[in-house]
Order: structure tokens, then sequence, then C-alpha cells
């Protein structure tokens, strides 16, 4: 369940309490999209089209973490801030042009990528399975990626835009499962 947004002194917006929330797309369309609201309803159906998009390329996503200005006080945000959290063995599966096309727009952090569409700004990450983690020093960089994008939607701004309170986690983020991890 999502909870209720809190007042940070100082900052843009209110946030949810710092954590990662597990919710359902049902839930996240009704807080975040209240009726009539023709931009949050843009933004959704964006969402929603790049969800279908990856999961018919892709088979499964597993997951979601979804944060930024959609899920906040902010009156009109201007996208919405998506991980889509894959497994290795999907990862690994995809073979055609297409799905390579794709993996690449959201795991290439190293210029300004393409977006599947503007109104989502989406990142990828790969999760391998938990023993491999735990035994192969070479993932270390799965754990990287999955405490920056913990530590990032965790964050909040602030009015004044040097406030040092920016660099720690304040807020929270909403975690979907779409697909689930079971590759079974």
């Amino acid at each position: 369940m999502v909870p209720e947004f809190q007042k940070i002194d100082g900052a843009k917006r209110d946030v949810l309490p710092l954590g990662r929330y597990l919710a359902s797309f049902e839930d996240l369309k009704v807080r975040y999209v209240p009726e009539g609201d023709k931009n949050r309803q843009e933004i959704w159906e964006a969402f929603q089209d790049v969800l279908g998009q990856l999961r018919t390329i892709l088979n499964s996503v597993a997951a979601v973490w979804i944060g930024g200005s959609f899920i906040t006080s902010e009156a009109e945000p201007h996208d919405i801030d998506v991980v889509f959290i894959i497994t290795e063995d999907t990862y690994n599966a995809a073979t055609s042009n297409i799905a390579k096309f794709a993996l690449w727009v959201l795991s290439d952090n190293t210029s300004v990528p393409p977006r599947l569409n503007p109104l989502v700004d989406g990142y990828l990450l790969v999760v391998p399975p938990t023993e491999v983690v735990l035994n192969d020093v070479t993932r270390t960089e799965y754990a990287r990626q999955r405490g920056y994008w913990d530590q990032f939607w965790s964050k909040t701004r602030f009015l004044d835009t040097n406030d040092d309170r920016w660099h720690y986690p304040a807020a929270g983020y909403v975690e979907v499962i779409v697909d689930g991890y079971d590759i079974h």
C-alpha cells in the first residue's frame, strides 16, 4: 500500500515517506491519475504503452520501480521515471535486433539515448540470480546499479538548490511486480 505524502521543510513538493512501497498498477492509477487530469493521463498511457512494448519484445518484465515527480504532489509532472527490472535470463534471451535496440535505449546511460517515448524516462536493471551475485565478483555491477537506483529514487529536490539534503535519501518510491521473477 502506498502511504500518504509527507511534507519536508524546504522541499519543492510533498513526497512519499522514505522507503520502497509495493503497489499494483490499479493502486497507482487511482492515486496518481485523477479523473480529468489530462497531463497525468497522457503520461500514464505512455508508460503503459512502453511497458506493453517491452513485454511484447522481451516476453517478460519482472518488476518496475517508479520514482520522480509523477509520484509526488507535483501538479504537472513532465514524465514518469521508471526502472524496468528484468531477469538475466530474459536479457540473455533477447536476440532480435528490436529487442537489442530497446535494451540499448534503456541501458545506455553514458550519453543521452533516445527514449522509447518522450513521457517515459526509462532505465534498465538486469537482475542475475542471487547465487550468482553472491559468488561472482564480476556481478558487482548489478549491486552497484541496484544501490544507485534505490538511493536515486529516494531523493527529493529542494527549493534552495544548494541544500545538501538533496544528496541523501529522504523520499520513497514505488515497486510494481509485473510478471515476477519466476522464470519457469
